[in-house]
């Protein structure tokens, strides 16, 4: 694993253990437009990309899915319900 996976994993436990908003914010400007390009290739509406953007990662936030630290971070986001 390279030094990114580990302080996505950190920021990750930060942001749902911690409720830490600056962990989630790091998160989110890291993987929200690969997730909003996923969606968008599914979803036309620019408003319901930008809806299921915020629920996926406001689902990141709560701690929902299961996260499994041998797949890393990016996996887990991508796991959500939405994506």
């Amino acid at each position: 694993r390279n030094s990114f996976e580990i302080d996505d994993r950190l920021l990750l436990m930060r942001a749902v253990c911690h409720e830490d908003r600056k962990a989630l914010a790091i998160l989110y400007l890291k993987y929200a437009p690969q997730v909003r390009s996923y969606i968008a290739s599914h979803v036309g509406s620019v408003a319901e990309i930008e809806d299921l953007v915020q629920d996926v990662f406001l689902q990141v936030c709560q701690g929902k899915g299961h996260y499994d630290s041998s797949k890393g971070v990016k996996p887990y986001i991508f796991g959500m319900p939405g994506t």
